[in-house]
């Protein structure tokens, strides 16, 4: 079944200093791990108001993994869109709000009773990565539905002005029914051939 996101997470963060080293490095790691993230600076786009993109990536990610630190909660910005996620969340009755603390600080009341995961711990019983990898689960690029070919839709009906080789079609239709719309050839079927020996053209 296809995936209704189009991300794994979008990435909520403050824009400075090792709170940005830490998004794009976040990114990173994700990404080499087979996840589709979002972050601000890469996936908005140039020309859309910054609000709308904020909430667009919002709504097509799977999870918006906030950033956590002191400076977080100074940004009007990181904090609208952490809103956003956390009423879309009461709306839908889902959690993809997830803070990842970076430095320990005072959460506010619609923060407070999210758990989160602790990068900022010095001995982790689990590591932090880990543990955000297991809560998202399979990408969501995973469950997209595989890509048709657009120049062979096979098996194609009987073509009745072709005429003869009535058994060599029925295996010829039953091998391409078998992959869909890959076109194949099992290997024991014998060449078409003309009257004078030529190879048939298809």
């Amino acid at each position: 079944m296809p995936s209704p996101y189009r991300y794994d997470a979008f990435i909520s963060y403050r824009h400075r200093g090792k709170d940005e080293t830490f998004a794009r490095q976040l990114v990173k790691d994700l990404e080499s791990a087979g996840y589709k993230a979002a972050i601000d600076k890469r996936d908005f786009s140039p020309n859309a108001n910054s609000l709308e993109e904020m909430e667009r990536c919002v709504k097509e990610s799977h999870f918006t993994l906030a950033v956590v630190s002191p400076r977080y909660f100074q940004s009007g910005n990181t904090e609208e869109e952490a809103i956003i996620c956390k009423v879309l969340d009461m709306g839908e009755r889902r959690r993809r709000l997830v803070p990842l603390i970076i430095e320990h600080v005072e959460m506010p009341t619609w923060l407070y009773a999210i758990t989160g995961i602790d990068f900022a711990e010095q001995d982790p019983l689990v590591p932090p990565l880990d543990r955000l990898k297991e809560m998202l689960g399979a990408s969501c690029t995973e469950h997209q539905s595989p890509p048709t070919c657009e120049l062979f839709m096979v098996p194609f009906s009987h073509n009745d002005f072709f005429t003869g080789r009535e058994d060599l079609l029925a295996r010829l239709h039953g091998a391409l029914s078998a992959v869909h719309s890959r076109p194949y050839v099992p290997r024991d079927l014998p060449l078409l051939t003309n009257e004078d020996g030529s190879i048939a053209d298809w």
